[in-house]
């Protein structure tokens, strides 16, 4: 009787090695989709946050662009003098090389 019974926890214990080894394929690529799936999710969170960054700059680059353009005098770095802003950028290209 007892003899019986270590023998069906002996065939048991082979039947639960053999699932472990057998689900042990299908862990470790639930492990790997896992490992890929954080991978992802770090990526794409990476890359909304430099999009809110290069958002941020967009409108800031906007907001002077329209500063400048209804500017009516700018007064140059280089030379301190003031000009006019549609001629600024001839200016500026000349200051910069003088």
């Amino acid at each position: 009787m007892y003899k019986e019974n270590i023998e069906n926890l002996k065939n048991d214990n082979t039947t639960l090695k053999e699932l472990i080894s057998r689900s042990n394929p299908e862990n470790s690529k639930m492990n790997e989709m896992m490992s890929t799936h954080s991978v992802l999710a770090n990526t794409i969170n990476s890359m909304e946050k430099r999009c809110q960054t290069l958002e941020t700059k967009l409108k800031d680059s906007q907001i002077y662009q329209t500063m400048f353009k209804s500017a009516l005098n700018i007064q140059c770095n280089g030379c301190k003098q003031y000009i006019i802003s549609a001629q600024f950028e001839r200016h500026l290209m000349r200051c910069k090389s003088d």
